[in-house]
């Protein structure tokens, strides 16, 4: 009779979350328990009946929870998830102990934490981790083997140590989550979306992961999002199913790879296409809002500001897009508004530091900038930028020798960047060094034509007008007429 009840309480869990129906699926999750409940009490295994005067559903016996127990407290605290009852989660799960059972509830708690925002709790679960209160993995029906979850709780232990602004041991726990499952995406792609790397160090960590092996289709994704500037799109999408020419990847790479190259006109117009496929992909639509500002395009800007703030005035992406847009009309007071609440929504966001930045700079509040410039640094600490744009308030502030240090330290990270070469020698010239100044600005304009000569479609932009100004400058100076 009870065996015949639980099945049927399975069906129901399936049908229903098949159709998203996750409240009924909950309902039928329950009974499934209180069915195990009464089936276990006859076999002295599992859980007593409950009691609604001590604040547990359940009372559980001290050893290991019963594998007969796991599957339906799973569903529950599943619906609940998919409901975004994350608090609800939470407390069951932590009134119940079920986190100190079971590495599956720990992973499922930490989970609703993180979306919860609630980085001290976060902090104190993860110390029941690492004094290994928390129980076994290796419970009979649980659907997570064990390295995809170790995986999974590294890449949240990142995300906590990284909302507490412990940037070093953030980057640790992603890198050991691709090291753990090189499959979880989610930590190679947080990586590379907030440049929490060089291409050095990125290159060595991926020589690591996959030493020893053979060529990994693997391997070329993490290429492309870790190390794009080496990376060879046509060469490694050849006979590759992961890489194949329908992946909107490739297409992200692309942008990305125009941009970089400052093919902003080609860049655009595949991003433009882009838009129309998945207008909402934040890596889509971050791509897009630079090479709009690049443009000018303001009236694009505001639309898409709009747009984005109406659908979803939560997420930071619609503010920042706003900021932008007063940004390029210089309203710069609207601007700085904008950007500060894209930053409280997404404090880690570097893309916004690095406008609100570009904001003062054209107030020429230079210590503000430099102090965006610097929170942009702690966030995305693999990118050139920060550094770069250092230097430029300090050469702006007449302070040679200090630009000179953070330009140099840009250099390390892109040593082919043009804009980076470009700065260099300009501050060189400041510095009365005009041969390598001539040097460093040779450099940078002949990797803008090294990118002209590569693709017919490509032209320089007029914005690069000062390169040659600059280095007609320092061969002058240098005698060299």
């Amino acid at each position: 009779m009870m065996e015949s009840v639980i099945e049927r309480c399975k069906m129901q869990i399936h049908k229903f979350k098949k159709i998203y129906d996750f409240e009924s699926a909950y309902w039928f999750a329950e009974k499934w328990l209180f069915a195990v409940f009464i089936d276990s009490e006859k076999s002295s295994v599992g859980a007593k009946q409950r009691n609604y005067f001590d604040g547990k559903w359940i009372n559980l016996p001290n050893n290991d929870i019963h594998s007969s127990l796991l599957e339906p407290l799973e569903e529950m605290i599943s619906c609940l998830i998919h409901n975004q009852q994350f608090a609800r989660a939470v407390h069951f799960i932590k009134s119940n102990g079920l986190h100190i059972r079971s590495k599956t509830f720990f992973l499922l708690l930490l989970h609703c934490q993180v979306k919860l925002k609630d980085w001290i709790n976060a902090e104190l679960t993860l110390m029941d981790y690492e004094d290994r209160i928390v129980g076994k993995a290796d419970l009979t029906n649980l659907t997570e083997s064990e390295d995809p979850q170790q995986a999974r709780i590294a890449h949240l232990k990142g995300v906590v140590f990284d909302a507490l602004e412990k940037r070093e041991l953030a980057v640790e726990e992603f890198k050991f989550s691709v090291k753990s499952d090189v499959s979880a995406v989610s930590s190679m792609m947080t990586l590379a979306n907030r440049t929490m790397m060089d291409e050095k160090e990125a290159q060595i960590f991926i020589d690591e992961i996959f030493s020893g092996q053979e060529e990994d289709e693997m391997k070329r994704i993490y290429e492309m999002n870790l190390t794009p500037t080496e990376f060879n799109l046509k060469t490694n999408s050849k006979e590759s199913m992961l890489l194949n020419a329908a992946s909107i990847e490739n297409y992200i790479w692309e942008v990305k790879d125009h941009m970089s190259k400052f093919s902003n006109e080609i860049a655009l117009r595949l991003s433009s296409k882009l838009m129309k496929i998945d207008p909402y992909d934040d890596r889509i639509l971050l791509n897009h809002i630079g090479l709009l500002v690049e443009s000018d395009q303001s009236n694009e800007l505001y639309k898409l500001g709009h747009l984005l703030i109406g659908l979803d005035p939560d997420k930071w992406i619609g503010w920042y897009c706003a900021g932008c847009y007063y940004l390029v009309v210089k309203k710069f007071m609207k601007a700085i508004d904008m950007l500060r609440k894209a930053l409280i929504k997404n404090p880690n966001f570097g893309h916004a530091y690095l406008a609100l930045g570009h904001v003062f700079s054209e107030e020429k509040e230079y210590d503000q900038a430099m102090n965006s410039y610097l929170s942009a640094q702690r966030v995305m600490p693999g990118s050139a930028l920060p550094d770069l744009y250092v230097s430029v308030s300090y050469r702006a502030l007449g302070n040679y020798e200090d630009a000179h240090s953070f330009i140099k330290q840009a250099y390390e990270r892109e040593p082919c960047n043009p804009m980076v070469l470009h700065e260099y020698g300009t501050n060189l010239i400041k510095l009365e060094d005009y041969e390598n100044a001539a040097k460093f600005l040779n450099r940078a304009l002949n990797s803008l034509m090294q990118n002209v000569r590569r693709n017919s479609q490509s032209e320089v932009s007029p914005r690069w007008a000062p390169l040659l100004f600059n280095l007609g400058t320092a061969l002058r100076l240098k005698g060299d007429y």
